[in-house]
């Protein structure tokens, strides 16, 4: 079978004819452009050819002796925590919010200058324990032994192939209690990168923002978040004007659709914080529900001023980031490319 894959490798050409063919199959038997074709087509040959026409587009995917990519993967977690709970706002994502930003700071601080990533690829290969935990993640899984003081190994696992991965805790992870009293202001997504992995920037006591500076913050006394059917649920309590730093993607398309608690009055703001992360800036005791509003029918402006931040921040692609010279996914099997380990 690596033979076949191979050659289509090589010839893709041929698996596009393969495909295709089923395809334009599919489509004069879904046309019934006569009587007579009408005659001639059951409802099981229709079937069969429906089910040949998604095999010929996805079989290297069923048969294939190596993971594509890390969708698989996250696709089989999601998967087994369906077993335990099948609220999907709760314990697995079944979409996604877009790479823009996200893709923009893996990329670069999370990522070996080696490595390649594209829109829908991404990868972590450089630890970074400080900038996780403000991202809010909690736990780390390795391929090998790290050292860090934020990490503590929880348990380890070996294969049957002699591959050891590593589980490590990362200390004071963000769960939505995070509230720096400082911010500053940075008008460009790279300055951005290079303040938060500075080793003397802390978290804790500093965020970048991307509007105006913030001044007057004091310390929140209580944060929360939690995931709830249609949004996610935000408490927090302060005793005058405060900033939380909440492990959230933040888009314009984010609003406050519910509202339990706003003991001041004051108008809670939300706001784009360490290039991705959404801010709340609050004074008081709250307690509110924020969504994704955007849709066909319920408007894209949100989304389409995300772009504008984009371009405003600088976050693209430039070309530093290049394609591999002849890479493809077959390449741990394709004799004439160069797949050493990166």
């Amino acid at each position: 079978m690596v033979t076949l894959l191979e050659w289509f490798g090589e010839e893709p050409i041929y698996y596009y004819l393969i495909a295709f063919g089923a395809l334009a199959t599919l489509l004069i038997l879904a046309a019934r452009p006569g009587p007579r074709l009408r005659e001639r087509r059951s409802e099981l040959t229709f079937l069969l050819v429906i089910g040949l026409t998604l095999f010929a587009f996805r079989w290297p995917v069923f048969i294939v002796p190596f993971q594509l990519g890390p969708d698989e993967a996250s696709l089989m977690a999601d998967a087994l925590k369906i077993t335990k709970d099948l609220a999907p706002w709760r314990n697995f994502d079944a979409g996604t919010s877009g790479p823009l930003n996200f893709h923009f700071l893996l990329s670069r601080a999370l990522s070996r200058p080696q490595d390649f990533h594209s829109r829908n690829w991404a990868m972590i290969t450089k630890a970074n324990p400080k900038l996780m935990a403000a991202l809010g993640s909690r736990f780390l899984l390795a391929d090998k032994q790290l050292q860090d003081p934020l990490l503590t190994l929880r348990t380890q696992q070996t294969n049957g192939e002699g591959i050891t991965v590593y589980v490590y805790e990362i200390a004071g992870a963000n769960t939505g209690g995070l509230s720096p009293t400082h911010t500053v202001l940075s008008g460009n997504a790279a300055e951005t990168i290079a303040l938060m992995t500075s080793p003397t920037f802390a978290f804790n006591e500093t965020a970048v923002v991307h509007e105006a500076n913030l001044s007057g913050l004091t310390p929140a006394k209580a944060g929360a978040i939690n995931f709830k059917k249609g949004g996610v649920r935000i408490r927090g309590r302060s005793h005058g004007p405060a900033l939380l730093v909440l492990p959230i993607q933040f888009s314009n398309s984010l609003e406050i659709i519910s509202t339990r608690t706003n003991s001041k009055r004051v108008p809670i703001k939300m706001l784009r914080v360490n290039l991705l992360e959404t801010g709340i800036l609050f004074d008081g005791e709250i307690d509110i529900k924020i969504a994704h509003v955007f849709g066909p029918f319920r408007g894209v402006k949100g989304r389409l001023r995300d772009v504008e931040d984009c371009k405003r921040l600088g976050i693209r692609e430039t070309g530093e980031i290049p394609y591999p010279p002849n890479y493809q996914p077959l390449a741990k099997f394709h004799p004439k490319v160069n797949s050493s380990p990166r």
